[in-house]
């Protein structure tokens, strides 16, 4: 009974200090983007693309695009993870103005805008400013997270968006993915 009990104990143990070593981003692709110096994590099962929507005119426009996967014939929108750089007014020269920028402008871009949540955090060294906020983009009521940095006199943003009613499903995907930024 002793021998049983001691095997028993050291496959706990040795199941417990292989589930602590378990890495953060398992089950997470690493993107790597040189020309603009960042990288961040999206989650393996989620497909991107790059350039969607860039201006051959300016820098603004999106660099990349993460998005969900489908669930299926009835899953009318696919979440996703829009990481886009920001021409901004020489006025807006820090991130708390760049905030402030933005609250002001977003109203007279997206119908019924409104915001329900914001805060400051550094990530990986950086200071960066969120807002959630709910709006309406062809007939359907969207909630979105964004992320805003300045960067050398631009913007630089992480927007996450999903229907409303999902958002608390994915509040924390679009978190670990928007947190796990690193600028180069």
């Amino acid at each position: 009974m002793k021998k049983l009990s001691s095997i028993f104990l050291l496959l706990f143990t040795l199941i417990f200090l292989l589930s602590c070593g378990k890495d953060k981003w398992d089950g997470y692709e690493l993107y790597e983007n040189d020309e603009y110096g960042f990288s961040i994590y999206y989650p393996e099962d989620w497909s991107y693309r790059e350039g969607f929507g860039k201006d051959s005119e300016q820098i603004t426009g999106s660099i990349v695009v993460f998005q969900s996967p489908s669930e299926g014939k009835m899953d009318l929108f696919r979440e996703n993870v829009n990481i886009f750089l920001e021409t901004l007014p020489d006025s807006v020269d820090n991130v708390d103005a760049y905030l402030q920028y933005s609250k002001s402008y977003l109203p007279t871009q997206l119908a019924n805008m409104n915001i329900k949540e914001e805060g400051k955090q550094v990530i990986n060294g950086v200071e960066s400013r969120w807002i959630i906020f709910g709006y309406t983009s062809r007939l359907k009521d969207l909630a979105s997270m964004g992320y805003i940095f300045y960067r050398d006199g631009m913007g630089f943003v992480i927007n996450s968006t999903s229907m409303p009613e999902d958002f608390m499903k994915f509040r924390r995907t679009f978190e670990k993915i928007s947190t796990s930024i690193h600028f180069k």
